[in-house]
C-alpha cells in the first residue's frame, strides 16, 4: 500500500472498513453498545446505521460464500447491525470493544456477567459459550502462582480442564478459536466457491492476555518491565498473532 489511514478508535475503523466509508460520516464516538436515540430508529445506535450496505452483503451478493471472525464492534442493536445482518453468512465473533480472551467475560448488566462470543452458523445464531469446549463461563482464576506483585492470572487465564481442542486452541484462547474457525470455513468450502473472509484478531487489544508459553519467550523484558509485566505481555501477543499457524 502507498497510503493507509486509520482511526484512534477501534469502533471507527471497523464501522468504516465494513462500510467502506470516512469514519467520521459513520461512527465518530466509539461509543459503548447501549446508546440509544428513541427518536432515531435508523442512526440512533452504536456504530454503522442500519441502512447502510456493507462489503459483506456486496461480497454475498456476487456470489461469494462470506466468513467474519473475530472482533465486531460496529454494531449490535438489531440484527441489520450484526455480521449476519451485514451480509455474513457465518461468523464466529464478539460484539464489544473488547472481552476476556478466555472466558469471553466482558462486564456485567443488571448485576448479571455477560459473556461475549457468538456462533452464526447454518442460519441460526446464539451463544457460543462450549465452542472450544475448554475453558467453561464462570471457571475460577488460578491464584497463587508467579511473584508476589504479579497476578499470574491476568496472563495464562482461567483455571480450566483441557477439552479434546485443548493443546490446539490454547486452552481456549479466544485468538486461536478465531482462527481454527477460519481454517474449518476454508477445509468446508470447495475449490469452485469464491471466498470472502473477514478475519480481525482481537490481538492485541486489551485486556493483555496471552498464553504461558509465548509469555516466557519474552522473559528478557522482564528486568525494564513495569511489575505487572505489560511490555512483556504485549510483545508476546503481537509475536503469538504472528506465530501461530
Amino acid at each position: 500500500m502507498d497510503r493507509q489511514y486509520v482511526y484512534k478508535y477501534c469502533s471507527p475503523t471497523r464501522s468504516g472498513i465494513q462500510s467502506g466509508r470516512h469514519p467520521f460520516h459513520v461512527n465518530p464516538l466509539n461509543a459503548a453498545p447501549d446508546i440509544h436515540n428513541p427518536l432515531d430508529p435508523v442512526s440512533g445506535f452504536a456504530a454503522i446505521p442500519r441502512n447502510m450496505t456493507g462489503i459483506g452483503t456486496k461480497m454475498s451478493a456476487a456470489g461469494y460464500k462470506t466468513f467474519m471472525a473475530g472482533k465486531w464492534d460496529a454494531g449490535m442493536a438489531t440484527m441489520d447491525h450484526t455480521p449476519r445482518g451485514r451480509g455474513y453468512s457465518q461468523s464466529i465473533h464478539y460484539f464489544h470493544h473488547d472481552n476476556d480472551y478466555w472466558d469471553s467475560d466482558t462486564g456485567t448488566c443488571d448485576t448479571k456477567s455477560i459473556h461475549d462470543l457468538w456462533l452464526n452458523k447454518d442460519g441460526r445464531e446464539g451463544p457460543a459459550s462450549t465452542i472450544a469446549n475448554n475453558c467453561p463461563w464462570g471457571a475460577n482464576p488460578t491464584e497463587g502462582m508467579g511473584s508476589a506483585n504479579y497476578n499470574y492470572s491476568y496472563v495464562v487465564g482461567k483455571s480450566c480442564t483441557l477439552g479434546p481442542q485443548g493443546d490446539r486452541w490454547w486452552n481456549g484462547y479466544e485468538d486461536s478459536i478465531f482462527q481454527q474457525h477460519v481454517l474449518q470455513f476454508i477445509e468446508e468450502s470447495t475449490p469452485s466457491d469464491p471466498l470472502f473472509i473477514f478475519w480481525a484478531p482481537h490481538i492485541v487489544h486489551t485486556p493483555l492476555q496471552v498464553p504461558e508459553e509465548y509469555f516466557r519467550m519474552f522473559d528478557f523484558v522482564e528486568a525494564t518491565d513495569k511489575a505487572t509485566h505489560e511490555r512483556q505481555i504485549y510483545h508476546a501477543m503481537v509475536h503469538f498473532a504472528d506465530a501461530v499457524r
